[in-house]
């Protein structure tokens, strides 16, 4: 028997990508998603930064 394609296993589950995030934000250990979202701010900051010229 032939396995899914790993990129149509999601839909095959009835998975869509806001379900499919969420379920991988649940397996996350909290101080990395922690982590993941202060260094998204932080490039935040840096791009808006007026030194850049934008």
């Amino acid at each position: 028997m032939q396995q899914p394609a790993l990129s149509s296993l999601p839909t095959e589950l009835g998975l869509t990508n806001r379900s499919l995030l969420a379920e991988c934000l649940k397996q996350l250990p909290q101080d990395s998603i922690e982590a993941e979202a202060a260094s998204d701010d932080r490039q935040q900051k840096q791009w808006a930064s007026p030194t850049l010229g934008r």
